[in-house]
Order: C-alpha cells, then structure tokens, then sequence
C-alpha cells in the first residue's frame, strides 16, 4: 500500500507580488497563479512589492501565512 501525502499540511515558500485582489490580500506568481492569502494582518507597507511568503497551502490556491517579507534584491 502506497502512502499518500497529498493531506499532509506543510510550511512551504512561495514568492510573488503581494497585491489586494476585490479587497483580500493576494500573491500574484510570476508563472500567472494567485494565491488567496489568510493572515491576521495586512501589511500595507508590502502591498504591490515582490514578497517571499511562507505558510500552509490549502487547495491549491490559498495560503495560510505564517511568515511575510519583503522580497531581497
């Protein structure tokens, strides 16, 4: 019997532009997918900059942040 991880939750890095998208915070990847971002606060600060984000992936298309920063150059 093969084991499948595909439910198993884990921190992952994704990185992006960090927009608001109709009002939600969200990651726009260069390859074209948006992530729907779920975090206790917005940073205004960060909003239309490149940002490196880590947290929990769910279905494909949001992420539970745990962690958001401005992107290194």
């Amino acid at each position: 019997m093969r084991s499948d991880r595909s439910t198993k939750a884990e921190s992952r890095m994704q990185s992006g532009m960090l927009s608001l998208s109709e009002g939600c915070p969200a990651l726009m990847c260069r390859d074209g997918h948006r992530f729907w971002l779920e975090m206790e606060r917005i940073p205004m600060d960060l909003i239309d900059q490149a940002v490196d984000v880590e947290g929990i992936i769910h279905q494909q298309n949001l992420i539970v942040v745990e962690r958001i920063r401005g992107m290194v150059s």
